[in-house]
């Protein structure tokens, strides 16, 4: 998980993240991924990755930060 949640740090901003990028970062196929997080966590990757966004957004915006600064910077192609 700490791999999976460094790659999604680093590449927070990209709207166009797949879980097909994503699975080949971790070296490993998207449903072979997807059945490790369902057992570790009850989640697939997608979901995954928007709880991920969710959650740094929620701290940028804590920190006072623009909605649609922060909409942009965790990767959400729009505000609303």
């Amino acid at each position: 998980l700490n791999r999976l949640q460094e790659y999604l740090e680093s590449n927070l901003s990209n709207s166009k993240l797949k879980a097909e990028t994503v699975a080949e970062a971790m070296a490993m196929s998207k449903s072979t991924l997807n059945r490790k997080l369902k057992v570790l966590l009850n989640i697939s990757i997608n979901d995954y990755v928007k709880q991920f966004r969710l959650q740094r957004a929620m701290v940028l915006l804590s920190a006072g930060n623009n909605v649609t600064e922060v909409s942009y910077q965790v990767g959400f192609e729009t505000a609303s």
